[in-house]
C-alpha cells in the first residue's frame, strides 16, 4: 500500500512537472511570436512553373521598374532569354524580329507573332 502511494506521489509530481514545464515553453512562444503575416512578394515563375526568383516587398514601391543589378541573375538570365535573346545586340528596336513578324502575320492572315523588345 506505501509503495503504491509513493509511486501516485511521483506520477503526480512528473505530470504536474511536465504541465508546468508545457505552461512554460507556451508562455514564453506567446511572448516572442510575431503575429503578423509577413508583406507579401512576387513569385517568378516560368512557363512550367518552377520558380525563378522573388521580388518586392509588398509596399507598391518595389513593384513595376527594377534596376537589373537588384535582380536575381538567373531572372534576369531567364527573362532576356524568353523575351529577348538579341536584346544586347540591337539599340532598343529588333528590326530582324519586327521583319519575322510581320512576314508571319501576313502568311496566316492573322497576328500570330509579336516583334517587341524589353526596351519597347
Amino acid at each position: 500500500m506505501r509503495r503504491r502511494r509513493l509511486w501516485r506521489r511521483i506520477l503526480l509530481a512528473t505530470a504536474g512537472g511536465g504541465l508546468l514545464a508545457v505552461a512554460v515553453l507556451v508562455i514564453v512562444a506567446a511572448s516572442r511570436a510575431r503575429l503578423e503575416a509577413p508583406s507579401p512578394t512576387l513569385l517568378l515563375r516560368d512557363r512550367h512553373g518552377r520558380f525563378l526568383g522573388e521580388s518586392g516587398a509588398g509596399d507598391g514601391e518595389d513593384f513595376g521598374y527594377w534596376p537589373v543589378a537588384e535582380l536575381p541573375p538567373r531572372l534576369v538570365a531567364a527573362t532576356l532569354a524568353i523575351e529577348d535573346r538579341r536584346f544586347r545586340s540591337h539599340p532598343g528596336v529588333d528590326l530582324k524580329a519586327i521583319v519575322r513578324a510581320v512576314v508571319q502575320n501576313v502568311r496566316s492572315g492573322r497576328r500570330v507573332s509579336g516583334a517587341s523588345t524589353i526596351a519597347m
